[in-house]
């Protein structure tokens, strides 16, 4: 299903770019170059998603991020950072205003688009998929299940498993995921 998209982005070269991009996999995306427009269109228009670079001219993506979640009209919008920034404080805080997932500029059309993916297969009025953060130790023991009887059992696809970041231990302590 083509997805329609809001890019909260002031860099309208690298905003250009990725629409036509993403127009060859028949999505649209639509552009704004300050935190304040963004808020403005993101409430206004009906959107799938809104992508969000963690520095505005106006604002920071995070801020954004915040009011969106505040409103019940855009609560349950999902919310991607595509960020120069790739710095673990900037994914937490991200995860913390409730992002779906962060991806770090530059990056390779595929890994958009799979999450996108994700997105789309999530079902209609349902929760938008979350980002999981596992450490290694806990994506080594996944993978050892998956490939054990459980395999053998279910054919599972990145839509069925959703997203999967591996971080250091310390960020899932952080998070309080690890054990």
């Amino acid at each position: 299903m083509a997805l329609r998209l809001l890019l909260v982005d002031g860099d309208r070269e690298f905003g250009k770019a990725l629409a036509a991009r993403l127009a060859k996999a028949g999505h649209q995306l639509e552009i704004c170059a300050t935190g304040g427009e963004g808020i403005q269109r993101a409430t206004q228009e009906t959107w799938n998603a809104v992508l969000l670079e963690t520095k505005l001219s106006d604002t920071t993506g995070f801020d954004v991020a915040r009011l969106l979640k505040k409103r019940k009209a855009t609560r349950d919008l999902p919310l991607i950072f595509v960020s120069r920034s790739g710095a673990q404080r900037d994914v937490l805080i991200a995860l913390q205003v409730g992002a779906s997932d962060f991806v770090i500029k530059p990056f390779r059309d595929e890994v958009l688009l799979e999450k996108l993916a994700v997105l789309d297969a999530a079902p209609a009025g349902g929760e938008a998929p979350v980002l999981a953060v596992f450490s290694p130790e806990q994506v080594e023991a996944a993978a050892t299940e998956v490939k054990g009887s459980l395999a053998r059992r279910a054919q599972l696809s990145a839509c069925h498993i959703g997203h999967l970041m591996v971080m250091p231990p310390t960020v899932s302590r952080i998070l309080g995921l690890s054990r």
